[in-house]
């Protein structure tokens, strides 16, 4: 009889490791309905954040104007990730789920310019696209740790 052994799984540590393609990617590769509307909703998305910079960099105080900023989509570990982006009082984060659809989760606390991002985001939010999800109940502890383990190219003062 013969004898089976469990299949040797490969590590990313591995030289040889391929990780399976992201979500992204493959929402780049395949044509699927949701394409037009995908590409829509990652236009707005950098458009958002870019105009949530400028508002940034006109608040007083210092610690106010530190942003960061993470571009996942040459990452191998989370295949829903694309882009995050924090502040001390704001969190978005954009993802494309298992089907291939892109999503927008934001938290805001206590954000100087609430209104205004709120206005930004309202055409990803009106076609739920985007949605509120606190992720992080104590933000202060939350930003403080993120500055505290990430590393510093990923930050940019305005």
């Amino acid at each position: 009889m013969k004898e089976f052994l469990p299949r040797q799984t490969k590590t990313i540590t591995d030289p040889d490791y391929r990780p399976l393609p992201s979500n992204y990617v493959k929402a780049k590769k395949r044509d699927n309905p949701m394409q037009k509307v995908n590409e829509n909703i990652e236009y707005q998305y950098f458009k958002v954040i870019e105009r949530i910079k400028k508002l940034y960099a006109t608040l007083p105080n210092e610690s106010d104007r530190l942003v960061y900023q993470k571009d996942h989509t040459k990452e191998k570990i989370s295949p829903c990730g694309v882009y995050t982006f924090i502040t001390s009082h704001c969190f978005l984060y954009f993802e494309v789920d298992v089907l291939l659809r892109y999503r927008v989760e934001y938290q805001l606390h206590n954000c100087p310019v609430e209104k205004e991002v709120l206005l930004l985001l309202k055409p990803l939010i009106a076609n739920s696209y985007a949605s509120e999800k606190v992720r992080h109940p104590d933000f202060a502890e939350f930003f403080k740790r993120v500055k505290e383990v990430q590393p510093e190219h990923l930050f940019q003062q305005l």
